[in-house]
């Protein structure tokens, strides 16, 4: 998967230039666990898996040793951690893909072990507001089109060569098994062995509204309205991918559906400087 590129020569000035260093030494020393960041990377494996596996064969080789490295270092870390439960399942899973189990499988293995992670890791400090939904498409169109394609496909000029090629958020499958916060932390961190490089120089704002406007490119058209409430808190919205969220419900799968899809109405509206004076 990429993200937001401009050029491949522009990609690995960035990759140099803005990859943070705990993104790239928390993986490179996994006597550290980084429980967001293992989150974070069993969220990618889970959603990935399909480009390198089908029918119990490897499709496309690069994509299948990817998977292996990352669980790899999934293991080491929760091996580090000394948590028994977290041991279990990074070693389950990894066993899967070595044995080339299917998708659901994995995707299965890789929620439950993202859930564990979540109980470990600090609070998140949540947005309070996003950009107005014109100035964070005008953001994606400066910053993530050249790779993603002005519509969000994965089709952009620079993307031709790229591998992994860049992310198709109009990918309602990917997208169902995607979280918010996942999308945030691959903007804020980047992610190691791939082209999408850490962008440190947009603010928190741009960047949770950069994370909502592609996780709800799959799920725009949905059908029903939103009114803003829901049974599930913004944190759990956040931290949760819909799929994790319905708990195999399809009722709830399309509500969270739609909330993906017009994340605004999960925010107060911002009055103008005006509107506060005269109330």
């Amino acid at each position: 998967m990429s993200f937001f590129q401009l050029s491949t020569f522009n990609i690995h000035v960035a990759i140099l230039l803005f990859m943070p260093m705990f993104a790239v030494n928390s993986f490179a020393d996994t006597s550290i666990p980084d429980y967001r960041q293992m989150a974070q990377l069993a969220e990618y494996v889970g959603v990935d898996y399909p480009e390198a596996v089908g029918n119990g064969e490897v499709i496309n080789e690069g994509e299948y040793q990817e998977m292996l490295e990352f669980s790899s270092i999934l293991l080491a870390q929760a091996k580090s951690s000394e948590i028994k439960t977290l041991i279990s399942k990074t070693q389950a899973l990894e066993a899967a893909i070595q044995e080339k189990l299917s998708a659901v499988v994995i995707q299965q293995l890789c929620s439950q072990l993202r859930t564990d992670l979540l109980e470990h890791i600090s609070q998140t400090a949540l947005p309070k507001q996003l950009l107005p939904a014109a100035e964070t498409q005008s953001l994606f169109l400066s910053h993530c089109s050249a790779c993603h394609g002005t519509q969000g496909k994965g089709n952009g000029p620079a993307s031709v060569g790229l591998e992994p090629a860049p992310t198709n958020f109009t990918d309602r499958a990917r997208a169902l098994n995607r979280s918010i916060l996942g999308l945030y932390d691959a903007i804020t961190n980047g992610i190691d062995d791939t082209a999408m490089a850490a962008y440190v120089q947009l603010d928190e704002q741009q960047r949770w509204s950069l994370g909502f406007y592609v996780g709800g490119l799959a799920f725009e058209g949905s059908p029903g309205t939103s009114t803003g409430e829901s049974s599930w808190s913004l944190e759990e919205l956040i931290n949760y991918s819909p799929t994790q969220l319905a708990k195999g419900d399809n009722g709830k799968l399309e509500k969270a559906a739609v909330l993906r899809a017009s994340p605004e109405v999960l925010f107060p509206s911002a009055q103008s400087p005006l509107t506060i004076a005269r109330n």
